[in-house]
């Protein structure tokens, strides 16, 4: 699975919103959260976006981020 559905997303916020340790770990570790719902529908996720390289530095720079889509 290259990318996820809106319904995959649908699942996944709703599974959140029940299950206080997954909200958790969605908000701490979104990778791993996700490799773990995936994991517990048989499904697999093989597009991984690393954003690291675009964590802001400068806290005053509020231009500095990742690059929008629109």
């Amino acid at each position: 699975m290259a990318n996820l559905t809106k319904d995959d997303w649908v699942e996944i916020h709703a599974k959140a919103w029940k299950d206080p340790k997954f909200r958790y770990l969605l908000e701490t570790d979104p990778t791993a959260a996700i490799k773990s719902w995936a994991q517990e529908v048989g499904r697999t996720v093989d597009k991984i976006v690393d954003l690291s390289d675009w964590i802001k530095k400068d806290e005053a720079d509020w231009n500095y981020g990742p690059p929008s889509c629109c």
